[in-house]
């Protein structure tokens, strides 16, 4: 089911209150490097420069940041830096500073976009989405600047073949109209009470009618370029 609101920024902010409403957990893990948004929700999880938060301390709190595993300037030993990331979170981080039964979610770019367009290692995504699974914890993928068709497939998390719990899409989605959207399981959404969550403009026909058209398009191109076997739709997939 989907929520429709403006921006990429108001998605991640309709993620992050799903994400603790229904969980009924407070904290947050995000990555280095990552962009999320510019409102105080998601600008708590931006990290891909400092001046992004500087002069706007304290933002949303129970926000933990992690390296994104990074193949070009790899931070951790060995040669699988996104297994050496899932290491950390679960050895190091809910160890002795994070408890994993407080984690709502873990937001989080499938291709990390102004962190350097970063795509992670093979195994990685999965890894995420069972380390989820393990601890209850809600994986969010923010496909706001990777997915509708910018890396080849409709979202960019189907080059792995891994489904998230959320997803937030924009930019692409209109086709240059202010058009957002918190995409997430139908057992999720449907959590949500009758006005825990809304906006104004949310839905605007124009814009629906423009990601319609949009999606339909960059579906068609999808198709083309890669074999029917491989195809994957996004209907199919976000169901």
């Amino acid at each position: 089911m989907s929520f429709f609101c403006q921006s990429g920024t108001e998605a991640v902010e309709g993620a992050l209150k799903l994400a603790r409403y229904v969980s009924g957990r407070s904290r947050f893990i995000g990555f280095l490097g990552g962009f999320h948004g510019r409102t105080m929700g998601s600008l708590a999880f931006t990290s891909s420069k400092y001046t992004q938060q500087q002069g706007f301390f304290p933002t949303m709190p129970g926000v933990t940041h992690v390296p994104y595993p990074n193949p070009y300037r790899p931070l951790f030993a060995g040669a699988d830096q996104g297994k050496a990331v899932l290491d950390y979170i679960e050895n190091v981080l809910f160890g002795a500073n994070v408890p994993a039964a407080e984690v709502a979610g873990i937001l989080v770019e499938p291709i990390q976009g102004e962190g350097g367009y970063i795509v992670p290692p093979d195994g990685f995504l999965a890894g995420l989405r069972r380390l989820c699974d393990r601890h209850g914890i809600l994986l969010i993928f923010d496909e706001v600047q990777c997915g509708v068709g910018r890396s080849g497939r409709m979202f960019a998390a189907q080059h792995w073949g891994v489904a998230p719990d959320i997803m937030t899409l924009a930019k692409g989605l209109g086709s240059g109209m202010p058009i957002g959207a918190v995409v997430a399981r139908k057992s999720i959404m449907r959590q949500w009470k009758r006005g825990a969550h809304g906006n104004t403009y949310g839905g605007n026909p124009l814009c629906c009618a423009a990601a319609l058209a949009t999606l339909e398009l960059v579906e068609k191109s999808t198709r083309r370029t890669r074999p029917r076997s491989a195809h994957t739709s996004w209907r199919g997939w976000a169901n």
